[in-house]
């Protein structure tokens, strides 16, 4: 990663934030969030600064290489650190979404994965309602989040409305209605056979 990143930092930074360069810095990022790198509090010190250098810089980073800090912010290995270190990361990853000068789907998830992991489940839920475009995983992170939570209505609701269901979905609500006691295995086969989910919920 060293090296990596040794690299990304000697391309030249012209403004706005050319081709070759953002192609650097989202494979640097990219790097990061799937090298399990970011499971060391200190590494992950390190890699917000290296973000803030790029931010600071005087480039402007495509939108690709925000939603893949974003992704980081939220991931799993930044949950395990604690609280108060993924309190600083997820304000962190707020500062990065809001200076986005367009929001797409992949870092409206990353948002509301960051929210929903932190228990903002209110402000996740307001920037779901607020997207133009959704797609599965977008509609699946609030199902599970809800039924997790113990509010199937919700869970219900958002399922109902929900145009592209996939077994994600149907395997959320039929946990969400389980963990809540509200569904036992005959109701949930009667509930798979009525809303014809995939076979691989059970």
């Amino acid at each position: 990663m060293e090296l990596a990143e040794a690299r990304a930092q000697a391309l030249p930074s012209p403004s706005p934030f050319g081709t070759s360069e953002a192609c650097a810095w989202n494979l640097l990022i990219d790097g990061y969030s799937k090298s399990g790198y970011l499971s060391n509090a200190d590494n992950f010190k390190d890699f917000v600064n290296l973000c803030n250098d790029m931010r600071w810089s005087g480039m402007s980073p495509s939108d690709s290489v925000l939603s893949l800090i974003i992704h980081c912010c939220a991931s799993f290995y930044v949950r395990r650190l604690g609280k108060v270190l993924y309190c600083k990361f997820l304000s962190f990853a707020k500062s990065v979404y809001n200076e986005m000068p367009r929001k797409d789907v992949v870092a409206n998830n990353a948002m509301i994965s960051a929210l929903i992991y932190h228990g903002f489940v209110k402000d996740a839920q307001n920037l779901f309602h607020s997207m133009r475009e959704k797609n599965s995983v977008a509609w699946n992170s609030m199902i599970t989040c809800y039924s997790k939570i113990g509010n199937v209505k919700s869970a219900q609701f958002v399922f109902d409305h929900n145009p592209i269901k996939d077994v994600a979905s149907w395997n959320a609500m039929i946990h969400g209605y389980s963990k809540a006691g509200q569904l036992s295995l005959a109701e949930a086969k009667d509930y798979r056979h009525a809303y014809r989910p995939f076979n691989t919920t059970f």
